[in-house]
C-alpha cells in the first residue's frame, strides 16, 4: 500500500514538472482541380460526384508538400519557433517542429493534420496556417501546369496562324496566276469552273488550290479547339478554386494533450500495485527459505 501511494505521488510530481502541451487538429478532404474543373465543368456528359475527389497521386502531392523543408522553415521563421524551443540553429528548430507536427493520410482521401505547442493559441494559429500553406502550394502547382499548357497552346496557335498566312498567300498567287478568282464558291472545297478554259496546268492549279483550302480549314478548326482549351486552363487559374474541403477547421484546444494526468496516475497505480505484490511475494519466499 505504501509503495502504491509513493508511486502515485511520483506520478503526480512528474505531471507537475512537465510543461503542458496543447494539440490543435484539422481534417480536410483533398480535391483534384484537374478532374473537378476540366472533367466536370467542360467535358462531362453525366453527373458523377466521385470525380470531385482527388486521386492517390494528388494526395501524394499534398503529403510531399507537408513533409518538405520549405514548409517547416516557413513555419519556424514566421512564428519564431527557434526562440520557443530555445535553439540557435534553424535546422534544430525544424527537427523539433517535425516531431510536433503530424500528418495522417486516410484511405478515403482525407488528411488529418495536427500541431502541438505549449501555447494553445499558437498551436491553433500554426495548424491553421499549415493547412492554408499546403493548399496554396498545392494550388500553385496546378496553376503552374495550367500556365505552361496555355503557353504551349498559344505557341501552337501562333504557328498555325503563320501557316495559314502562308497558305493565304499561296491561294491568292494561284488564283491570280491561273485566273481562278471565281473558281471557288463560299462552300469550302467545291471547285466550280466558271467559263475557265481548262488546260493541264489549270487543272493542276485547281487541285492544288482545293488542297490548300482544305489545309487552311483544318488549321482553323484546330485553332478553335486550342482556343477553347486555352480558356479552360486560364479560367481555372483565375477562379482560384478551393482545393481542400475543411471537414474540421483548426481550433484552440482548451485541454492539454500532454501530460495525460489520468493515464500517468493509472500507470503509476498499476505499477505500484504490481511492484508491491512482487516485493511481498519475494519477502515471503525468502522468509520461508530462512525458516527451512
Amino acid at each position: 500500500m505504501i509503495l502504491t501511494v509513493c508511486a502515485l505521488i511520483v506520478g503526480a510530481f512528474f505531471c507537475f514538472l512537465q510543461k503542458k502541451q496543447y494539440t490543435s487538429q484539422a481534417i480536410v478532404i483533398v480535391k483534384s482541380p484537374q478532374i473537378m474543373d476540366r472533367g466536370r465543368t467542360y467535358h462531362t456528359t453525366g453527373y458523377d460526384p466521385t470525380v470531385f475527389f482527388a486521386t492517390n497521386d494528388d494526395v501524394d502531392h499534398v503529403v510531399t508538400i507537408a513533409n518538405s523543408d520549405a514548409l517547416a522553415q516557413y513555419i519556424v521563421e514566421k512564428y519564431g519557433l527557434m526562440q520557443d524551443y530555445g535553439y540557435k540553429r534553424r535546422d534544430d528548430a525544424v527537427d523539433k517542429f517535425r516531431k510536433k507536427f503530424t500528418l495522417t493520410r486516410n484511405d478515403t482521401k482525407n488528411v488529418e493534420l495536427s500541431f502541438t505547442h505549449s501555447d494553445p493559441q499558437k498551436a491553433f494559429e500554426i495548424t491553421q496556417d499549415i493547412v492554408n500553406r499546403i493548399e496554396s502550394v498545392y494550388q500553385d502547382y496546378f496553376n503552374t501546369i495550367d500556365h505552361d499548357m496555355v503557353v504551349m497552346l498559344e505557341e501552337k496557335i501562333g504557328h498555325m496562324k503563320d501557316t495559314i498566312a502562308i497558305l493565304d498567300d499561296s491561294i491568292q498567287y494561284i488564283r491570280n496566276t491561273y485566273n481562278l478568282q471565281q473558281a471557288l464558291l463560299p462552300t469550302r472545297g467545291n471547285v466550280i469552273q466558271n467559263n475557265v478554259s481548262t488546260t493541264g496546268a489549270t487543272a493542276a492549279a485547281m487541285e492544288t488550290l482545293q488542297e490548300f483550302v482544305f489545309q487552311k480549314d483544318a488549321y482553323l478548326t484546330k485553332i478553335n479547339e486550342f482556343s477553347g482549351l486555352v480558356q479552360e486552363y486560364m479560367g481555372k487559374a483565375k477562379r482560384n478554386m478551393a482545393l481542400f474541403y475543411r471537414v474540421q477547421d483548426a481550433y484552440v484546444p482548451d485541454a492539454p494533450s500532454f501530460p495525460k494526468i489520468p493515464l500517468v496516475l493509472l500507470i503509476c497505480l498499476v505499477g505500484g500495485l504490481l511492484f508491491g505484490s512482487l516485493l511481498v511475494c519475494m519477502m515471503e519466499f525468502y522468509q520461508k527459505l530462512r525458516e527451512q
